[in-house]
């Protein structure tokens, strides 16, 4: 929201490519958070492979 500060987390992958998957913990982390996000970003979540 503009003008608010908010807390955040961020993922900062060491070893990226097209290899690089998220693991089933940090993506179900993110889903926890599945009624703040739209349903389209849901979504494309639930599609990614995992490690």
């Amino acid at each position: 929201r503009a003008g608010h500060l908010m807390p955040a987390v961020a993922y900062v992958a060491l070893n990226t490519g097209k290899e690089s998957r998220p693991t089933r913990e940090y993506l179900n982390f993110l889903l926890e958070g599945e009624h703040l996000l739209s349903p389209e970003y849901v979504t494309k979540l639930e599609e990614i492979a995992t490690l």
